[in-house]
């Protein structure tokens, strides 16, 4: 006996050009590759994408938005840069005046230096 053989009670159906989208015709009917079902391999199953797009979608957009501030940055010294003599100009009129002492009386400050004190030695020391 031999176990290769297999007896059929009846009629097999040929299925020999009936399958769709590499089918093959095994036994009367089709045995579909991975990605397709039906009794004639003739529907495309939904395979999910394994893709985390959300985890690129916050790199996108960290990107983006530091793309933005390095242009606001370059900006802002850009203008700055343009307007540092109105700036500089605003700043020295808005300073107070310096008020000149006329009657001297806090002293120049030098008033001490190369003046011997009693014992023969200079008082800054």
């Amino acid at each position: 006996m031999c176990a290769d053989i297999e007896i059929l009670g009846g009629d097999v159906e040929d299925c020999s050009g009936q399958c769709m989208n590499g089918g093959m015709c095994v036994n009367g009917g089709c045995q579909c590759r991975k990605g397709f079902t039906g009794n004639f391999c003739q529907i495309k199953e939904y395979v999910p994408d394994n893709t985390n797009y959300a985890k690129y979608l916050k790199y996108f957009l960290f990107f983006i938005v530091m793309v933005l501030i390095i242009i606001a940055l370059l900006f802002g010294a850009w203008l700055l840069f343009k307007n540092a003599g109105r700036i500089m100009g605003s700043i020295k009129s808005n300073a107070p005046e310096r008020v000149d002492d006329d009657d001297n009386l806090a002293g120049t400050g030098n008033e001490h230096k190369n003046k011997k004190s009693k014992y023969g030695q200079n008082r800054d020391l």
